[in-house]
């Protein structure tokens, strides 16, 4: 019963969520050679990437070494990236 209600909740959300935020430290981790791509997955995935069926946008804060901030969009449905920059 405790499963079907988490299912049914899930379908009510999932075609709704369009976007994931992510933290500032994904960036850091994507990008470091000493993890691997399913590691970071893992790490971040139940708190920051909801299962969603409609998912258009991911929003990446990246930041460089002389605390430089960007901002990188993925558009899921272009299939490109944009990087903004201040």
């Amino acid at each position: 019963m405790a499963q079907r209600t988490i299912d049914l909740a899930f379908e009510d959300i999932s075609d709704k969520i369009t976007t994931w935020t992510l933290p500032p430290q994904f960036g850091i981790d994507a990008l470091n050679s000493d993890l691997l791509r399913q590691e970071v997955f893992e790490k971040y995935k139940s708190c920051w990437m909801p299962k969603t069926y409609a998912l258009k946008y991911i929003y990446v804060p990246l930041i460089d070494d002389y605390f430089h901030w960007f901002l990188m969009v993925i558009s899921i449905e272009e299939g490109k990236d944009y990087v903004l920059d201040s």
